[in-house]
């Protein structure tokens, strides 16, 4: 009968977002996450091919997310974490397994550009990682930042916290902590199988303008972590808010209109309930 509620015909518009729980006798959502929040062009990459999307959009397990010039994505995952891409970038969801907000298996990975991750509810460890090329940020709850670039055989990758605590593993050199404020840049030289190493904290204005608090989080995105460079590992400052969330001339940002997704998963598992207490 369970089976049948779900793909029934009152059902069946909802089912198709969610998979069916047998053993705890309940329905999850079946995608991974959201778009909420967007400018300028922003596209999803599957095995069918590559397709423009707009904020509504629902991205699942292997899905791509890719930016132009100018642009970002703002992405409310089922969990609640909000993952952010930057312009220019290239993310990948390579793992989404969801039970319920503290009971979750995520991996991203970040093959170019940046992103920040604001994860709400915190994790088990190893249970959410951010990850590139040659190296890799295990996370619980916390505000993170992270960039990826390549040139040649030059892998650099930066990551930053602004709050919580965290784990950088690289190829080379293991595992290292990383807290509130520190920076910590990883060069894997792929030639050389060589890894560097740069650790230092963010200043005291670079997090301040990171934090960028007092925006509205619905309409506005928070900055981004500047780049390293490969030339010395020499960084510019944090982008202010204003650029980030609005570059002058740049259209306004589009938000998600539809998140009814939540109260149509409410309904569902209050149905399957009803259905289970009446067998």
């Amino acid at each position: 009968m369970t089976y049948l509620l779900l793909f029934s015909l009152s059902f069946a518009a909802l089912a198709q977002d969610f998979n069916f729980d047998k053993e705890k006798g309940r329905a999850v959502p079946a995608f991974a996450g959201q778009l909420k929040l967007m400018k300028g062009k922003v596209f999803k990459k599957t095995p069918e091919g590559q397709v423009p999307v707009s904020p509504g959009e629902r991205f699942r397990k292997s899905d791509i997310i890719l930016t132009a010039e100018k642009s970002f994505a703002k992405v409310q995952l089922v969990d609640d974490t909000i993952v952010t891409v930057g312009a220019a970038s290239e993310l990948r969801l390579d793992e989404f397994d969801f039970m319920d907000k503290n009971n979750r298996k995520l991996v991203v990975t970040l093959i170019k550009g940046q992103l920040t991750g604001d994860v709400k509810n915190k994790a088990k460890p190893g249970d959410i990682i951010f990850k590139a090329r040659y190296s890799s940020m295990g996370i619980r709850g916390t505000y993170i930042l992270m960039n990826h670039q390549e040139r040649g055989s030059l892998f650099l990758t930066d990551y930053a916290l602004l709050s919580g605590d965290a784990e950088v593993s690289d190829h080379a050199q293991g595992t290292t902590p990383i807290s509130r404020g520190d920076r910590m840049t990883r060069i894997y030289n792929e030639a050389q199988a060589k890894t560097i190493n740069k650790d230092g904290k963010l200043t005291a204005d670079e997090f301040s303008t990171l934090e960028a608090r007092g925006i509205d989080e619905d309409t506005q995105v928070k900055p981004f972590l500047s780049y390293s460079s490969f030339d010395g590992l020499i960084t510019e400052e944090a982008t202010p808010a204003a650029q980030t969330t609005a570059p002058v001339g740049s259209e306004s940002p589009r938000k998600e209109q539809d998140g009814k997704w939540k109260e149509n998963l409410k309904k569902l598992n209050d149905k399957l309930r009803k259905q289970n207490q009446q067998r």
